[in-house]
Parts: structure tokens; sequence; C-alpha cells
């Protein structure tokens, strides 16, 4: 079985492999999601449950409920995201965009919950780029 896919958490104790292709790559603008991840919006990876394989760290990882219909799956140590099981798409199975060490060539298609959008996102390839972080 090839890995597609590697992946870890910020620590370095949590690993996973994917072994598919992903079936959908999105940004969900939602509440819960920005609340979740401290951030503007999730990007989550699509695929299904069964090519998920967790390699190292089974034991750090913990779950925790992201509003009623969904489960989040977070390293203990690090608090880092992982993956996500929403219970209206059984299967499958949400991973971080920013857990999957070779993402590079992962890019999301559409957006969700655009109700929920923070407005400035709509221009986030106008503002200014820096390859580190600038001096002043």
């Amino acid at each position: 079985m090839a890995d597609n896919y590697l992946g870890s958490c910020a620590c370095g104790k949590v690993h996973f492999a994917l072994d598919a292709e992903p079936l959908n790559i999105f940004n969900c603008h939602c509440t819960i999601c920005r609340k979740m991840n401290g951030s503007a919006f999730s990007t989550y990876v699509v695929f299904k449950a069964s090519a998920l394989r967790i390699t190292g760290g089974r034991a750090e990882i913990r779950a925790a409920a992201a509003g009623t219909q969904a489960t989040r799956h977070f390293c203990r140590d690090c608090g880092a995201p992982l993956y996500g099981l929403h219970h209206l798409a059984p299967g499958l199975c949400l991973i971080m965009l920013g857990a999957i060490d070779n993402a590079d060539a992962l890019a999301p298609a559409v957006n969700v919950f655009c109700q929920s959008r923070l407005p400035w996102t709509y221009n986030l390839s106008t503002l200014v780029n820096h390859a580190t972080t600038p001096s002043t």
C-alpha cells in the first residue's frame, strides 16, 4: 500500500499516512471552524476514512465535539488539529491541510459557509508578501 500523503502534528508525536487521493479540498468559513482553529477559515482535505492510517502517537490523539455534528481530533500535547469526522459525511474524514507534510500540490477548490466569511479574506491575494518575518 503506497502512502500518497504523510502528516503529523506540530510537536511530531502524532504521525499519519493517507493511502489515497483526496476527494475534495475546501475552505470552511463557518464560525465553529474559525473558533476551533483560531484562524479566519479552515482548509480541509477530504479522504475516505479508510485511507487514514495513524502510524505513530495514537495515544496522543484526543477528540472533542465541534458543534453538534462533528468531532475534531488533535494532538493532546501540542494541540495541533489533525482531522475531523462529520455525522453528515459518514465514511469520510476531513484532514486539516496544515497537518499534511507534503501538501504542496493540494489547493482548495471551493469556499463553504461564506455567509460567515470575514470580508477581508476576499482580498488575500492583494496583501504584501514576505518570504520570512519582516524586520519591521
